[in-house]
């Protein structure tokens, strides 16, 4: 009894193409003459060594020359048949094209908008701080009497609940 390692060696294969030989038809078709250890391992006995091996033997016949069938031309329907649908992709990709240069208008124009309002928030946001920034200094030259007033007021719950 031989390993599919020892059979590899004897033909001159890597062990590898003898587990794939080994397939589940083989197996089955075999079964009494391999014996599977505990371990995994295969044995096969001279019956499944040489079917085994004639799997490896068997020589495909090369082609014959009358095998081989001449490439019909294309007929004329089929040219035609090319040609209608070369057109209707032609006249798709125009149609798209067209398509993608309206987009690219919209977007540019939506672009320039955005630019626009970009800028007018800016301007918006330093006028804001211009304002708020005149606001504060009217506070400081009263010397923040007008927040001492402020914070002598009671508080909300203070004046509910009376203390």
């Amino acid at each position: 009894m031989k390993s599919p390692y020892q059979i590899a060696k004897e033909l001159k294969v890597s062990p590898q193409a003898v587990y794939k030989r080994m397939t589940d038809e083989f197996n089955n078709q075999y079964e009494d003459h391999i014996e599977r250890a505990q371990s995994g391992k295969y044995k096969l006995d001279a019956v499944a060594e040489e079917a085994l091996k004639e799997l490896f033997n068997q020589v495909k016949q090369p082609l014959q020359q009358h095998d081989m069938q001449p490439i019909e031309q294309p007929t004329q329907s089929l040219v035609n048949q090319l040609n209608t649908e070369n057109e209707f992709l032609r006249v798709r990709v125009e149609e798209l094209e067209a398509e993608l240069k309206v987009e690219r208008a919209h977007s540019r124009g939506q672009f320039d908008k955005i630019t626009e309002l970009a800028e007018n928030l800016a301007k918006l946001a330093n006028n804001a701080q211009q304002l708020h920034g005149a606001d504060i200094i009217p506070r400081l030259s009263d010397g923040g009497a007008a927040d001492a007033e402020a914070t002598n007021k009671p508080s909300f719950f203070a004046r509910l609940f009376g203390k």
